[in-house]
C-alpha cells in the first residue's frame, strides 16, 4: 500500500478519534503522518523497512505528553477492529507499524516523529505538485484550530523546497487567487486570511454570545 494511500487512512482515524474523545491519539497520529510528509509514492513495506532510527531517542516528556507505546496500543485497537472490514494490504502494513513502534514504545511521539523524519533517505525527493497538495489538504483541515494550524503554516513558512510559484499556486487553491509572479510574503498573507478571519470571527461571536450588539 502507498504511503499516500495510508496516512489518509490514519488521518480518518485521527478525526474520528478526536470526535469521540479528548485523547491525544488523534493529534499523535497527525504527527506520524506528518512525518512521512513528501513520501507518499513509497510503499509503506519501504518507508518502514529503511528506516533506521536509533534506539536511544530523548524520552523526556514534550508538548505532546504521549508515548510510542500509547499509539502504539491505540493501532493496536484499530487493528482488531479493521480486521472485520479492510483490505489485506492495509492490515499488512497497519501489523508492520505497529511492530515497528514497538521497538520505541518508551520514546515521546514527538521526538520519534522528528527523529523518523530525518531519517527518511533525503534522495527520495517529493514532486512539487505533491507538496503542493499535501500542504493545501493539511491547510483546509486545520485552519479552524488554532494550535495546528500554526504548526502546519510554520511548516509550510520554512519549507525551502517550495519556491515562491508554489506558494502561490498553494495560496490560491486554499485561500484567493494569487499570481504565481507574486513575492512569499504575498502568497504567505493569504495563505493566512482564512484562518485569522475565521478567528477574528469566532472571537466576536464570544464577546457578543448573550449580549446584544448593539
Amino acid at each position: 500500500m502507498k504511503v499516500g494511500e495510508f496516512s489518509k487512512a490514519l488521518s480518518a482515524y485521527a478525526d474520528l478519534v478526536d470526535a469521540q474523545s479528548t485523547s491525544a491519539i488523534g493529534g499523535s497520529v497527525r504527527k506520524l503522518v506528518a512525518a512521512w510528509s513528501g513520501k507518499e509514492a513509497l510503499a509503506m513495506k519501504t518507508l518502514i523497512g529503511g528506516s533506521k532510527i536509533a534506539g536511544d531517542i530523548e524520552t523526556a516528556p514534550s508538548n505532546s505528553k504521549t508515548s510510542v507505546g500509547d499509539l502504539r496500543d491505540a493501532l493496536e485497537g484499530l487493528r482488531k477492529f479493521a480486521t472485520l472490514i479492510s483490505k489485506k494490504a492495509f492490515l499488512d502494513d497497519l501489523h508492520l507499524l505497529i511492530e515497528h513502534l514497538d521497538a520505541h514504545e518508551q520514546a515521546d511521539i514527538e521526538a520519534f516523529a522528528r527523529a523518523w523524519q530525518h531519517d527518511l533517505d533525503p534522495a527520495v525527493q517529493p514532486q512539487p505538485d505533491d507538496l503542493i497538495d499535501d500542504y493545501v489538504s493539511r491547510l483546509k483541515a486545520s485552519y479552524k484550530d488554532e494550535k495546528l494550524f500554526a504548526a502546519v503554516y510554520g511548516e509550510l513558512e520554512r519549507d525551502r523546497r517550495l519556491k515562491a510559484p508554489h506558494l502561490a499556486e498553494i495560496a490560491t487553491r486554499f485561500s484567493a487567487k494569487t499570481a504565481k509572479s507574486s513575492p512569499r510574503r504575498v502568497s504567505l498573507e493569504n495563505i493566512r486570511f482564512p484562518h485569522e478571519t475565521y478567528a477574528t470571527s469566532k472571537a466576536k461571536s464570544r464577546f457578543f454570545g448573550g449580549r446584544s450588539a448593539a
